[in-house]
């Protein structure tokens, strides 16, 4: 008989670390021990189960504990994030994924042209476009003037070109996102890695930016779930107006691998207390690693994110 094992950190003052104990023909048990910690959140690691069903027990299991625990109300000891309805949710994840990717094949082409960082002042880059039609143009400084560097095209599905800036300056949008790029850069207070990639957005509420600083590891089997920040930027790229957290603890889970006994891995499973929906974040997890991902909420319900989209399966 295998059982799934199921470790719920769940950091508090005081505060249960709950081990869940999946056996097929058993059902589900609890092991507590009481530790002091100071209240941030409760992660469910990634876990091996034989059906998507059993994992979505676990997990609403998971989250009555927690409120059985007295942690119902944690959300609120802290500052609500900006909020967003679904639809836009998926939408800002899906933009977050597409440029990232696109900034990252970007990035290996322009270092194919044998450019030197330091000697050649590279400061960053700007993005314009969508999917469709997308510009990763890189900037430089030279004399204490930012640049235009190399421009990167892309058109839909087909091979991006890479080509010496022809413009002598960057635009006034141009300058201004790179302003709240790097507003944003100064501005993360707790990273979760050594490393952060950056993708700016337009506000879908307002002409203004949206800012993520996206905490990246150089580990194939990890996944960076705790760490990723969202900042709501002026138009003018000067003025944070808003900076959430879009968590409450760090986390990075393990991609989850199929069983030698054949049990197939679902996606990795894990709770949220900032929010009562998955975020942007989640849908652009799942689209980079390519699998779908099952999030436990903070009112109990349990929703699958698979494909840029979320929907609740219990």
């Amino acid at each position: 008989m295998s059982a799934a094992f199921v470790n719920l950190k769940i950091i508090g003052t005081p505060v249960a670390l709950v081990k869940l104990i999946y056996c097929p023909n058993k059902g589900v048990g609890a092991d507590t021990a009481v530790h002091q910690r100071p209240l941030r959140d409760y992660a469910l690691g990634p876990v091996q189960l034989n059906s998507l069903r059993s994992a979505i027990d676990i997990m609403q299991l998971t989250i009555q504990i927690v409120a059985f625990l007295g942690f119902g109300l944690v959300g609120s000891l802290q500052a609500e994030i900006r909020k967003f309805d679904k639809t836009t949710i998926e939408k800002l994840g899906v933009a977050i994924y597409e440029q990232d990717v696109r900034a990252a094949i970007a990035t290996d082409l322009l270092f194919a042209e044998k450019i030197d960082p330091a000697k050649d002042g590279l400061r960053g880059w700007v993005v314009e476009g969508d999917v469709k039609a997308m510009l990763v143009r890189f900037v430089r400084e030279r004399d204490g003037v930012l640049q235009p560097f190399y421009d990167v095209q892309f058109k839909g599905k087909g091979r991006p070109e890479i080509r010496r800036a022809k413009d002598a300056q960057l635009s006034e949008a141009q300058n201004a996102q790179f302003t709240a790029r790097t507003l944003a850069m100064k501005s993360i207070k707790r990273p979760a890695s050594t490393n952060y990639n950056f993708v700016i957005l337009p506000d879908p509420e307002k002409k203004a930016f949206l800012v993520y600083g996206l905490a990246a590891t150089s580990d194939p089997d990890s996944i960076i779930v705790g760490g990723h920040y969202r900042f709501s930027v002026s138009s003018d790229g000067a003025t944070i107006e808003r900076a959430d957290e879009l968590f409450r603890s760090f986390m990075t889970l393990k991609k989850p691998k199929d069983s030698s006994t054949g049990a197939k891995a679902v996606g990795p499973y894990m709770t949220t207390l900032v929010s009562d929906m998955p975020l942007e974040i989640h849908v652009y997890l799942s689209l980079l690693n390519k699998m779908p991902f099952v999030v436990g909420t903070r009112d109990q319900h349990v929703w699958k994110v698979e494909n840029g989209h979320m929907e609740i399966i219990k």
